[in-house]
């Protein structure tokens, strides 16, 4: 399967394709106006066609994002004809900073601030406040100094917890992802989740539940199935 993304908000869902070559298609897209050395159909993709089938409009590391999560539904040999269509500089790049598939129970363990990461499983929406009191740090820019302070996650995001299929009614092991507060997932829902790990912080005193949130770039949609039990 393939993916294509519709943009809501500050994350990009990515739905399914029909065949690797509606995906090629995408890729090998001629760029946008200004990508002077970039050409529709002739079988490379720049980092400029990348960028639009990504929704991005500079730099490559979210594309990246995209394209691992847009070809996750493909075949090894198929991973591999889309990938040797990325012009050298821009293949040796991705194979160098790929991001990586993580279980949601294994990203405190597995993954590190800064990783560009993709987890999957059942997702569980956290409605109560009182129950999870992580804090991120936001970036505050006045002229040319940029400092930073600390602020609870529920005030910049919907938080989400996404499970291994094997460990639903786990609480413990799990991945925490901060979404735009527009957009919704219902318990139970399979969701792909793309981003990078952040720091998550709290008060002194408080349970550590988790060391690091997901900031989600993009997502999909699996499938539906039953909500963890409460």
């Amino acid at each position: 399967m393939n993916q294509l993304f519709v943009a809501v908000d500050l994350m990009l869902e990515v739905k399914a394709f029909k065949s690797v070559n509606d995906l090629i298609g995408e890729l090998d897209n001629g760029g946008r106006f200004y990508h002077l050395f970039s050409h529709a159909d002739d079988k490379i993709v720049t980092k400029g066609e990348l960028a639009k089938a990504a929704g991005q409009l500079v730099g490559a590391n979210n594309a990246f994002l995209f394209l691992k999560l847009a070809t996750l539904g493909f075949s090894e040999a198929e991973k591999f004809a889309i990938l040797n269509m990325l012009e050298p500089n821009l293949r040796e790049r991705y194979r160098e900073s790929m991001p990586k598939v993580i279980n949601p129970s294994s990203v405190d363990h597995e993954g590190k601030a800064g990783d560009a990461v993709v987890v999957e499983g059942p997702v569980e929406h956290c409605h109560d406040k009182t129950q999870f009191g992580g804090f991120i740090m936001i970036p505050i820019t006045v002229g040319e100094i940029t400092t930073y302070t600390m602020t609870p996650i529920f005030d910049n995001y919907a938080v989400y917890r996404v499970f291994d299929e094997e460990n639903r009614d786990s609480k413990e092991r799990c991945a925490v992802i901060a979404v735009p507060l527009n957009i919704e997932f219902a318990d139970g829902d399979r969701v792909r989740f793309a981003g990078y790990l952040r720091d998550l912080e709290f008060n002194e005193g408080e349970v550590r539940t988790n060391s690091y949130y997901l900031e989600a770039t993009y997502y999909s949609r699996v499938g539906k199935g039953p909500s963890p039990t409460t």
